[in-house]
């Protein structure tokens, strides 16, 4: 029945079996030796039963060697070496049948114990490998795209920076260093009076005259100008920004759903193959628990029979080859007869299992091409096999076994064998990503936001700029440096201290200084005093008026060499500031299309890269490829391969029974041949034979001349009954002796 599939002659079109035409020539060239094999089998099976009936029946009527016949020197021995020679051949043939069934019974016996935990490892790698696609796609389309998430997110966080990298280009822009000016000026009225110093009053009230008290307003108001256009990007790009980031959380959802498909739909695929592993793997082990024995003891036993055969012929080719030719009053234990019976057992054995090992054989046959075209072929090139194209167009299914098969073996990802593009199309997700319209609405809205005619510094602020300009702070600073770091008095007071207490010491010596004593001690008090409460603090302000001084000088000239210049850098500076804020929105849009093309490079290369992984990389199936495999090695190479050597040895067997029964028969004929009874015989037999008559004939010629003499022989002819249908065959006799008596030719020895 499996011809028919095999040959495509049952079709399948929406589930309905469909029968096709074939021509003869087309089934016979394309299995041409299946059908010669089977023809064989088929004949031997037929022939082998009906040739030994017919032997039977020939051996019955005295013919096919049932009759003893005497031997010929020189034709037999001819014979012999030649039937004997091709009998060895023929038997070493069988021999090496019996071993090739013995070792194909044995190895499948061995893989069909070993099946249950080959399917076992095969079902565990499947699972492995199931469970690491399963990981390997969560790990692509949930912790990749969270990752992916986290830098698009932070992408899009530059670009609300756009406003600050702005104020950073402006930054030289802002005026605090014009507030400074007087926060400066007003420290130089200083609570100690150091009439030495030069006295800066006329600077301070010329400052007062330009009315520096709204520079600090100014600052602020040119600050608060720059900080409205920070909250005005801010807000026009918020909600483009919060577009485009739902547009990401939409994106993810949606590879979460199409990921929990594509988990389904391959633990669903699990879960059938573990259930079908499972059932099978547990019916196999019942198989070979309660009938694996019987397979095994059967194919030893069919061995066996082999083995019997060729041990027969081996035996009778042994005793034929070593043994002596038989005679009619001798008979030894291991001459050619005894061959020739071990000949003719071997025959009469092929004769009747012939018919037994044809049909096993025709079974074997039947049930290993069966699984080796069903299954192994199939599996193993199933882009060549009509078996899958019959089970495709059966199942009608939207991945088919041929095809996927095909990719398995060409390591291409599970994504590609099971067509997982129709639950879930890798390539849909660009159109989830679509940041190209959003950056385009994401410029038209950063129009605008800067006007040209934007300035920082209104006309009165600029003017009162260019005033202070003209202000010239001429302050003799290195005057205050000198003064500050003289001493404030002329002596030391601490010295002065220590004087006046070995002044008291001296003192105590004189009684009549207690007054005096009482004042100094006075005085050195009021010495310490004044250096604690009045020396040190003095000295403290100097250093802290030196160190303002130095400062105010620093930030009068703004790291300049005058005032005035750095006034007239400060309103070029702000001057360029207004410049670029006027082409501020150019500047934002260029900055904000850089930002965006970077942001569509990220999503592409990420999109481009979950695409290339999901239909390259993901679920490779190399292991499941070593996993089907493996199953074939378990099942076909160690199972169905060691069947159908088992029942070629057997076909081999039979067809080398047809040669060696024609051989055994024509051998044992001539192997139970005897020896023909001459002239030189024992008396005693002579005697026995002629007991019965009493007709006692000397053998002995007497003792005389005459019996000296040398007898000429002369050759005679002996005549045997016809009855016999022996051959008529010479004889030597003595010269002169009678011719002997013909009345007992055709009785038997005793």
């Amino acid at each position: 029945m499996f011809f028919i599939f095999i040959l495509g002659l049952i079709t399948f079109k929406n589930g309905t079996p469909q029968v096709g035409q074939a021509e003869i020539t087309e089934i016979l060239k394309t299995y041409w030796g299946l059908l010669v094999v089977f023809i064989i089998l088929a004949f031997l099976a037929i022939f082998i039963p009906l040739s030994g009936l017919c032997f039977c029946c020939c051996r019955c009527y005295g013919n096919c060697g049932a009759r003893s016949q005497p031997c010929d020197k020189k034709r037999d021995h001819c014979r012999k070496i030649l039937q004997g020679t091709l009998l060895i051949i023929l038997g070493t043939a069988l021999l090496f049948c019996v071993v090739f069934a013995f070792a194909s019974n044995q190895r499948l016996q061995d893989g069909i114990d070993k099946l249950p935990e080959n399917l076992q490892n095969g079902k565990d790698d499947t699972n492995t490998f199931i469970k690491s696609t399963k990981s390997q796609a969560n790990h692509l389309l949930v912790t990749n795209y969270q990752e992916f998430s986290s830098l698009f997110i932070s992408t899009i966080d530059t670009m609300r920076k756009v406003n600050k990298d702005l104020l950073t280009t402006l930054q030289p822009c802002d005026i605090s260093e014009c507030v400074n000016i007087k926060n400066n000026m007003s420290q130089l009225q200083i609570n100690i009076d150091f009439n030495k110093l030069p006295d800066v009053s006329p600077i301070i009230n010329k400052m007062n005259e330009l009315n520096i008290s709204n520079l600090p307003q100014v600052a602020q108001e040119g600050k608060q100008k720059l900080k409205d256009i920070e909250e005005q990007i801010k807000y026009k790009l918020d909600d483009t920004l919060k577009d485009v980031v739902k547009q990401l959380n939409e994106a993810g959802d949606t590879i979460k759903d199409n990921l929990n498909n594509i988990t389904t739909t391959i633990t669903e695929i699990q879960e059938e193959i573990n259930e079908t592993a499972d059932l099978i793997i547990r019916e196999t082990n019942t198989y070979i628990r309660n009938y694996g024995q019987y397979r095994y003891y059967g194919g030893l036993a069919i061995s066996c029979i082999l083995l019997l055969v060729t041990i027969c012929i081996a035996l009778g080719l042994i005793c034929g080859v070593c043994g002596k030719i038989p005679d009619g009053y001798k008979n030894n234990c291991c001459n050619k007869s005894v061959g020739s019976q071990f000949l003719i057992c071997a025959v009469m054995l092929m004769f009747i299992l012939g018919l037994l090992l044809a049909l096993i054989t025709i079974v074997a046959f039947s049930l290993g091409m069966a699984s080796d075209r069903v299954v192994c072929y199939p599996l193993r090139n199933p882009e060549n096999s009509t078996i899958i194209n019959v089970i495709d167009e059966y199942l009608d299914a939207d991945v088919t076994l041929k095809q996927a098969l095909a990719d398995c073996y060409q390591n291409k990802s599970i994504y590609i064998v099971l067509k997982l593009e129709k639950q879930f199309d890798i390539d849909t997700i660009h159109e989830k990503f679509n940041i190209s319209s959003l950056l385009d609405r994401m410029n038209s809205l950063l129009e605008g936001i800067i006007g040209k005619d934007f300035t920082i510094l209104s006309p009165d602020n600029e003017k009162m700029l260019e005033t202070l300009k003209t202000f010239d702070p001429s302050i003799n600073f290195d005057q205050f440096q000198d003064e500050l770091r003289q001493n404030f008095i002329n002596l030391s007071l601490d010295e002065t201290s220590k004087k006046l207490e070995e002044l008291v010491i001296t003192i105590d010596e004189n009684p009549a200084l207690t007054n005096v004593k009482t004042g100094v001690q006075l005085s050195i008090r009021h010495i310490n005093m004044y250096d604690e409460k009045l020396l040190v603090p003095m000295k403290e302000l100097a250093n802290e008026m030196f160190v303002i001084a130095q400062q105010l000088d620093t930030d009068l000239k703004m790291n300049s060499s005058s005032f005035s210049e750095a006034i007239d850098k400060l309103l070029i500076e702000i001057k360029q500031a207004e410049d670029i804020l006027q082409q501020g929105t150019a500047i934002l849009q260029t900055v904000a299309t850089e930002c965006g093309e970077m942001v569509k490079d990220q999503v592409n290369s990420y999109l481009d890269r979950i695409s290339n992984v999901t239909k390259n990389e993901l679920g490779q199936c190399g292991p499941l490829n070593v996993v089907i495999n493996s199953t074939l090695t378990a099942t076909c190479d160690r199972i169905v391969l060691p069947w159908n050597g088992f029942w070629v040895s057997l076909f081999l067997s039979l067809v080398l029974f047809v040669p060696t029964i024609i051989v055994s028969v024509k051998l044992s004929t001539l192997y139970q041949k005897y020896k023909p009874l001459g002239e030189h015989v024992e008396t005693e037999y002579l005697y026995d034979t002629f007991a019965d008559h009493r007709d006692y004939i000397p053998l002995n010629s007497p003792a005389g001349k005459r019996g000296k003499k040398k007898v000429k022989k002369s050759k005679k002819y002996e005549d045997h009954p016809q009855n016999t249908g022996r051959e008529v065959v010479t004889r030597e006799y003595a010269t002169g002796s009678h011719l002997p008596d013909t009345r007992y030719a055709d009785r038997a020895p005793k």
